[in-house]
């Protein structure tokens, strides 16, 4: 029998051990959704999978579809997020980014801009060394724009520079982002709310 080897870019989410050395991922994808994902073997000294498959890293991985959850064949790192993980602030708000798109994507489906939106935020962490309120306006867009790929976000708020698709982290956005702080938060709140997630 054979199995088809699907391989996306993807984040791990977050991860928890399993049995005496496996490990069960969350993983968001950029082609499958958001999967579960045993890696076996993965916590012994000698895997291959153990250095690459970490909690809210970027990486390419193949995985194969198994009865109740899908399997890890290999992963390697896509991007190194030096600066980011190295920050913890900017750390912190890597971390709750991906919380979030946990907290709001339920089961396998693909959704190729939110990746998108979620990647473009994480390299812009990573661009140059943030001060603690960009690193903070970054994290704002980046959350406003993934609750609005999602369709929480209400037209008309006057907030629309931030969700064009070609928006991009320059200094001009973030220096727009931090000014426009208390309106972007409060239309974050309102639309966690509304969703009842």
């Amino acid at each position: 029998m054979s199995y088809h080897i699907y391989t996306t870019p993807a984040f791990v989410v977050s991860s928890f051990a399993r049995g005496e050395a496996d490990r069960m991922y969350k993983i968001y994808t950029k082609d499958l959704g958001m999967i579960d994902v045993v890696a076996q073997g993965v916590r012994k000294v000698n895997s291959k999978l153990c250095s690459h498959l970490q909690d809210f890293r970027l990486l390419e991985i193949s995985v194969v579809k198994g009865k109740e959850v899908w399997r890890a064949t290999s992963a390697k790192e896509s991007a190194v997020f030096i600066r980011t993980f190295e920050n913890p602030l900017s750390r912190s708000a890597y971390s709750r980014i991906l919380t979030l798109v946990a907290r709001f994507i339920r089961g396998e489906e693909e959704h190729r801009d939110l990746f998108s939106i979620i990647e473009s935020g994480f390299f812009a962490f990573e661009k140059n060394k943030n001060t603690e309120a960009e690193i903070l306006a970054i994290e704002y867009i980046t959350v406003l724009r993934i609750l609005n790929a999602l369709g929480y976000i209400k037209e008309g708020i006057g907030l629309e520079s931030y969700l064009m698709k070609d928006m991009e982290f320059n200094e001009m956005t973030i220096s727009n982002a931090i000014k426009d702080k208390r309106k972007i938060i409060l239309e974050i709140n309102r639309a966690i709310n509304e969703s009842h997630l």
